[in-house]
């Protein structure tokens, strides 16, 4: 990941890239009633009050079906990083409607994001090893996105089968993926759209089609150069080591 990233966005808007104080619990009222960064343990108990807690911003936690209610009533809540169950099917988080990021780690076993529908306060979505996943319909009703990360693996292996859902988040600024396209010709033609994107880091097959690169960058004034995982950067595509 490019240090410019880091530097000019994870200190703002991704809150998954900083380093946090964090209050483990197996209960919640282990945590003080000023707290405000809240890991909960597998079999929390008391999550059912975790209302009481008003100061909290952030929670880390499995995503359970019976704790969203209670951490939608959360009223300072910003901030979700869910592990992902072992499972196809995912409900609805519609409930969490207010939140601001969020973060899907072990995404491996999912298919598909429509439980990500009605999350209309997101800016910020991270989905971490969506190996299997390969419509990203659902996420073009987020439209105040402002950055979007999403990988079918480090290496990106995964394959969707179009990047043009993407092309109605307007709002979009910052756009890691590290996923391939199934389109065989100008699969990249939809991110054109996206007039306000100021940092874009791809997959390493799109590296190659020089044109395309430069179409893309024509389009978007914003935008000065591209990034690739294996550190390439385009233009003057080169290693940097």
């Amino acid at each position: 990941m490019s240090n410019d990233y880091e530097r000019r966005f994870s200190r703002t808007l991704a809150p998954y890239m900083q380093a946090v104080s964090i209050v483990e619990c197996n209960d919640v009222f282990e945590a003080r009633k000023n707290a405000t960064s809240l890991q909960l343990n597998s079999n929390c108990l008391n999550v059912d009050r975790i209302n009481e807690f008003k100061a909290v911003k952030r929670v880390h936690c499995e995503l359970r079906k019976e704790w969203l209610k209670p951490l939608s009533q959360l009223p300072n809540l910003q901030h979700i990083q869910f592990t992902l169950p072992k499972m196809a099917q995912v409900p609805s988080l519609k409930i969490l409607n207010g939140i601001r990021t969020l973060v899907l780690m072990c995404n491996r076993h999912q298919d598909q994001l429509a439980f990500l529908r009605g999350l209309k306060s997101l800016q910020s979505l991270c989905v971490s090893e969506a190996n299997a996943v390969t419509e990203l319909n659902p996420i073009s009703s987020l439209t105040g996105l402002q950055e979007l990360y999403i990988d079918g693996s480090v290496g990106g292996i995964g394959k969707v089968t179009s990047f043009a859902p993407l092309s109605k988040l307007k709002d979009l600024r910052f756009a890691v993926l590290l996923v391939r396209s199934m389109e065989k010709t100008s699969p990249l033609r939809h991110l054109q759209k996206l007039k306000k994107l100021e940092y874009l880091y791809l997959a390493g097959q799109f590296a190659r089609d020089k044109e395309e690169l430069d179409r893309v960058l024509e389009a978007l004034p914003l935008l000065k150069k591209i990034e690739f995982n294996g550190g390439l950067t385009w233009p003057k595509t080169r290693r940097r080591w």
